[in-house]
């Protein structure tokens, strides 16, 4: 993400971009949402994993 940010900097300044803070920012509040959605999509789609 921190790579993302920074090589795409010249991208915040098309109109309605966010700041590459805001973006970094949004990391603390998105990515647990994002990762148990994933993971129930994940489940949904293949099936959950074996146990044992």
């Amino acid at each position: 993400m921190q790579r993302w940010v920074v090589r795409g900097a010249h991208r915040f300044e098309l109109p309605g971009a966010q700041p590459g803070r805001d973006h970094l920012g949004g990391r603390l509040i998105w990515d647990m949402h994002l990762k148990r959605w994933l993971g129930e999509f994940l489940g949904l789609i293949f099936g959950k994993p074996a146990v044992g």
